[in-house]
């Protein structure tokens, strides 16, 4: 819940002052690839897509920490 709180603190400390691009507006793109057949398969394309997610993040997070410690061993 940190980034919510986060996002709307910052708005409230420098608002937006230009024109919002979807103010009053919001696009849903109709997607015939990821569209759910029934009510099944769109509860389970909820649950894989965060699990990618998180899956992906945590092999940055490998990645990253691997290149500080070789960065960090250069340095030395």
């Amino acid at each position: 819940m940190s980034i919510p709180a986060s996002l709307a603190a910052s708005k409230l400390r420098w608002p937006e002052e230009e024109e919002i691009l979807t103010a009053g507006r919001v696009v849903v793109l109709e997607d015939d690839e990821h569209k759910a057949a029934n009510a099944l398969h769109a509860f389970t394309n909820g649950a894989i897509h965060p699990a990618a997610k998180v899956q992906n993040r945590q092999r940055n997070t490998r990645y990253y920490s691997k290149l500080q410690t070789q960065a960090t061993a250069y340095m030395e």
